[in-house]
């Protein structure tokens, strides 16, 4: 986070973490079991973030993540060029309890939730193009396996 965020302090990056460790173990809680759908970029992949090492064990993860069946993972590959989500990240939030879904943006400095019908639909075309752009699952987990190689020691 030092890298990404320079002026962060040490108690708000403690903060964040702790928020991104609470919502990373809730895809492992069995009751209700969450439904998790994610498109990444490539560079994502490529991107070297520490040493080969944790970039190895970060792919590995994710590889193993993507087995399992309430998860699907996608890569956008560089080659489909230009796409819709080159102006951002973004979380679609769909809930059992509602029928309206919310769209959650993490900023530099705090988070933002988008709730009003336009925007939402907006963001669920955008989400739903990525999706029909990007590999499938299995290709996917191929691609993810040629780039753990790339950190092999």
């Amino acid at each position: 986070m030092e890298e990404t965020i320079p002026l962060i302090t040490v108690e708000q990056a403690a903060a964040r973490l702790k928020v991104r460790l609470r919502r990373q173990h809730r895809i492992y809680d069995p009751t209700p079991r969450l439904r998790l759908w994610v498109v990444l970029d490539e560079s994502a992949l490529r991107r070297a973030v520490g040493s080969r090492e944790i970039m190895r064990e970060q792919l590995e993860h994710l590889h193993s993540l993507s087995t399992e069946p309430h998860i699907t993972v996608q890569v956008l590959p560089h080659t489909a060029g230009a796409h819709p989500g080159l102006t951002g990240q973004f979380s679609l939030l769909r809930f059992p309890d509602s029928p309206r879904a919310v769209v959650y943006l993490e900023r530099l400095t705090s988070g933002l939730c988008l709730e009003r019908p336009a925007e939402v639909q907006q963001y669920s075309l955008v989400y739903a193009h990525l999706q029909a752009q990007a590999l499938s699952p299995d290709h996917t987990r191929h691609l993810i396996t040629e780039t753990i190689k790339l950190y092999l020691s």
